[in-house]
Parts: C-alpha cells; sequence; structure tokens
C-alpha cells in the first residue's frame, strides 16, 4: 500500500498495512440530506353512488290442471272436477276413478235393469230397456261433458300459463329499459347480463310450450 501524506511517499506491506489502515482509517462522507418531497397534482375524484337495481316483478301464479284418483266422494256429491286454492294459485283436478265409476254404475244400473225387465210382459221389457237405455245415454253423456270440461280446463291452463310467461317476460323487458334508463353504463352491465339470462330462459319455456 502506497501512502502520499505531506508531501512524501511511504510505502506499508502486510502487517503495517493493516496497523496503519487501523490507526488512520478513512473518513465517511455524510449521506446528502433526501430532496423534498414533490407535491402531488393529481385531484381525486369522487365516485358517484350506484343506484339499487330494481328488482324484478313477481312471477304471477299459473293455474294447475291434474288428472288424479280423488277417492270416494264425500257428503253425496259426485264431483268429476274438483277446484281448490293452493295460496294465489288456482288448482282443477280431473277425477279419473269417479268418472270410470260412474260410467261403471250406469253399465250396471243399465243391465240390472234390463234383466228385471226381461220377467215381464213385452210391452214392460220394452219399457224398461227403453229407460235402461236412456238412463246409459245419459251417464254416457255426462261421462263425455266431464272429459270436455277436462280437455276446456287443460287448455285454459296451458293458456294461463302463456299469459304468466308473457306477463313475466313484459316484466323483465320493463326493467332491463329501467335499468338502461336508471343505472350509469359503467354500472349496469351485471345487472343487464342477469335480466338477459333471465329474459332468455323464460324465452326458451314459452318456446317449449308451444311446441
Amino acid at each position: 500500500m502506497v501512502v502520499v501524506r505531506d508531501g512524501r511517499t511511504q510505502t506499508y506491506e502486510g502487517a503495517a498495512a493493516e496497523r496503519y489502515i487501523a490507526a488512520n482509517p478513512v473518513p465517511v462522507p455524510p449521506t446528502p440530506p433526501a430532496p423534498p418531497a414533490i407535491p402531488s397534482t393529481v385531484d381525486r375524484v369522487a365516485m358517484p353512488p350506484v343506484p339499487p337495481v330494481p328488482a324484478l316483478p313477481p312471477m304471477p301464479d299459473v293455474p294447475v290442471v291434474a288428472e288424479r284418483s280423488c277417492g270416494p266422494s264425500s257428503g253425496g256429491r259426485h264431483e268429476m272436477v274438483v277446484s281448490r286454492s293452493d295460496g294465489n294459485r288456482r288448482v282443477t283436478v280431473i277425477c279419473t276413478d269417479r268418472i270410470d265409476a260412474a260410467g261403471r254404475a250406469a253399465a250396471a244400473m243399465g243391465n240390472a235393469s234390463a234383466r228385471a225387465a226381461a220377467a215381464r210382459s213385452d210391452a214392460t221389457v220394452r219399457a224398461a230397456a227403453a229407460r235402461a237405455n236412456a238412463e246409459g245415454r245419459r251417464a254416457e253423456r255426462q261421462a263425455m261433458a266431464a272429459e270436455r270440461y277436462a280437455m276446456v280446463a287443460e287448455r285454459q291452463g296451458v293458456a294461463a300459463r302463456r299469459a304468466g310467461l308473457s306477463a313475466g317476460l313484459a316484466g323483465l323487458q320493463a326493467a332491463r329499459r329501467s335499468v338502461l334508463a336508471s343505472v350509469p353504463a359503467d354500472h349496469r352491465a351485471e345487472a343487464l347480463r342477469e335480466i338477459d339470462d333471465a329474459i332468455a330462459e323464460m324465452r326458451d319455456e314459452m318456446t317449449t310450450e308451444r311446441d
């Protein structure tokens, strides 16, 4: 190690160099102060409040038409079609077992009348047979009327369901227009996506109903 001091040059090696460095440490310059912080010129932008998404209109209650066994009638009533309410929904049940029982009872009544008439005179037999036939035709007409009523009730149920789907679709479309009119563009994408999904599902269901 070569050291120039006061115009003289001195050479140190090995342990002598280490002793010189220990006795004459190199001064460390002080750390310069940090520059002052630059004031920010960016203004904070206040985000507008997000308006609430309007609630979807409730789905209307669709009438239900079903065919099932109703069991024996009570109170002496022989109802072929039973209507009742399930909450706000109208339920119409077509009692297939009662329709079949009415047909069988009418047939049995006709047969019994015919057998009883056979023991009487020809005139009485003819009159009894006519009455039996009339009873059978009346019972047949009642059964046919019940079937027609069931078909009408079923068509009414389908029409009511289609009307309910149309009303629900109109409500969703109204909600979509409300979102487009009242919600800012950068906040309405999620609401529009949910409404569009619901509209697509309802249109698929309406297509299924038509098929």
